[in-house]
């Protein structure tokens, strides 16, 4: 399910007004903490379906054979706990982008016609096509179309009503068996839906497909990944009209869900493979929650930084892009295991019940809960059952705070970071340890892929500090002989820290980060 694509995307969905589409209401009459609870049936199963949660509270899903005419949809009601069947359309295109509007409408934009021109050839073009969904819910119409045809662009609400369009795919395209990618483009442009109107704004510096994008809280726009693939972040001031370039994420995050936080950051989860490319015919099954080295990013506007969010008891990370905002500013992501909840503070996890569906899809609801929906198992048709459920808060041990210190400070940043502050005097580290104890952090040379595993890689750097008592301390890694010398060789030496805290009565933390110097 990959987010930003909003397309297929049902976390991805509510982005496009900001965090979930609607404001989280404080306590009062929201729903009781607890386990998952059955909603009415929906019409019928849909799998991986375009899906946004409205700004009147309803949520919309579209579905329909890919091979029939028409564009079915249905409307969850959070009040009644029931589904009904929403407005049609008389025009099936393959894989729409929804966009949930302000006004309690929505958009119908980036769709591709395809054709087949050989047995298992297809031939696709994007479309200029957009339809509006009216306030109440009643009916398709169409719209302006965009001034360039785009297929699978980043869709986002800006705070002023108007919706920001941007990259996506552009152009004919064919591929061999089922699956295409096509020529991603970097232009943008503006929907004004109180004018019907569409205008010309300032560029991506890069072309963008498979791009996801948020509202900030200063109201810029964030967007993320591509198909390219790309580490680059870009923001676009509605002010100004301009894209800014931001500092890279560790990973590539290609058709990925990203929600926006408070205090003007975003977290982003997993990765898509597929958000480059269009599905001919009938789309299959496919599990999710194949383990991968893409670890969930958080960006700070304010330091223009990521910091990868906690990992797992395990310590590893799943590939699925199933997340979704909510109550008390938590993030609910399901992986293969199970669903797990991300305390506000991105400091732990804590497992939360399993619902009774599979392979499902989770959106964020206006009240603080998550719907649960639209789940397939590899042999059974969609389910056509749904569920809802309000996590209960996390509490984070004790140890949780201080992994994220030590998490966050293995890589140096400012002035520290600089290779000849390294070299002349180490790098320093202040910590509050939340017991008498001791830490121990040690720098090593990446090991390259091939390097056979009982190969210890070399260590570049070292430092130790023991505290006596709860408090701070500080710590300060000096560099090797073998350090010195290749850091002196390759200033861009590609690093693994690895961090020890030991304390009495307390569980060990231990914590790994790589990166590259200055980087």
């Amino acid at each position: 399910m990959g987010a930003g694509r909003i397309i297929r995307v049902v976390a991805g969905a509510a982005l496009a007004t900001g965090a979930l589409g609607v404001a989280i209401p404080g306590s009062a009459g929201a729903p009781a903490v607890g386990p998952w609870h059955p909603t009415g049936p929906m019409a019928s199963g849909r799998y991986r379906p375009p899906a946004a949660t409205l700004a009147n509270g309803r949520v919309l899903v579209l579905g329909g054979d890919e091979k029939s005419e028409t564009l079915t949809s249905q409307i969850y009601d959070p009040a009644s706990r029931t589904w009904s069947a929403g407005p049609a359309l008389a025009r099936q295109s393959l894989r729409w982008t929804v966009v949930a509007l302000s006004d309690g409408g929505a958009l119908l934009i980036g769709a591709a016609e395809c054709t087949k021109r050989a047995r298992f050839i297809p031939f696709c073009l994007p479309t200029h096509d957009v339809y509006r969904l009216t306030a109440d819910d009643g009916s398709w119409a169409r719209a302006a179309p965009m001034l360039e045809a785009r297929a699978g662009p980043l869709a986002v609400e800006m705070r002023d009503g108007r919706v920001l369009v941007a990259g996506g795919f552009g152009d004919g395209c064919t591929g061999p068996g089922l699956s295409y990618s096509c020529r991603s483009i970097y232009t943008a442009e503006v929907y004004d839906p109180r004018r019907d109107r569409w205008s010309q704004t300032g560029p991506m510096p890069f072309p963008r497909g498979g791009a996801v994008g948020t509202l900030m809280s200063d109201g810029t726009v964030l967007a993320v990944g591509g198909a390219n693939p790309v580490r680059n972040a870009l923001r676009y001031d509605p002010r100004t009209g301009i894209w800014t370039t931001l500092r890279p994420s560790a990973f590539t995050h290609t058709g990925a869900t990203l929600l926006a936080l408070p205090g003007n950051r975003a977290v982003v989860f997993g990765e898509d493979g597929s958000a480059g490319s269009y599905q001919f015919g009938v789309i299959r099954p496919q599990r999710r929650f194949a383990e991968c080295g893409v670890s969930p990013e958080v960006y700070a506007a304010s330091t223009n930084t990521w910091k990868s969010v906690p990992p797992f008891p395990d310590g590893s990370f799943a590939c699925s892009t199933v997340a979704a905002r909510v109550a008390g500013g938590m993030v609910l992501f399901e992986r293969g295991s199970g669903l797990y909840v991300l305390d506000r503070n991105l400091l732990c996890w804590s497992s939360v019940p399993e619902p009774s569906l599979e392979f499902g899809e989770l959106l964020g609801l206006g009240d603080g809960s998550a719907l649960y929906f639209a789940g397939q198992s590899p042999d059974r048709p969609p389910f056509s059952g749904a569920e809802t459920l309000v996590p209960s808060q996390v509490r984070c041990p004790a140890t949780a705070r201080i992994r994220d210190e030590i998490f966050t400070q293995l890589q140096p940043s400012g002035r520290g970071a600089s290779l000849g502050r390294v070299l002349e005097s180490g790098y320093r580290m202040r910590l509050t340890l939340p017991a008498a104890g001791s830490v121990v952090v040690r720098w090593y040379a990446r090991a390259p892929a091939r390097r056979r595993p009982h190969h210890a890689p070399p260590l570049l750097a070292v430092g130790h500090a023991t505290a006596r008592r709860a408090g701070p301390v500080s710590l300060t890694l000096r560099l090797t002989e073998l350090g010195r010398s290749s850091f002196q060789a390759d200033p861009f030496e590609r690093l693994q820290a690895r961090a020890v805290y030991e304390a009495a009565h307390m569980t060990p933390v231990s914590v790994l980060r790589s990166f590259t110097l200055g980087d």
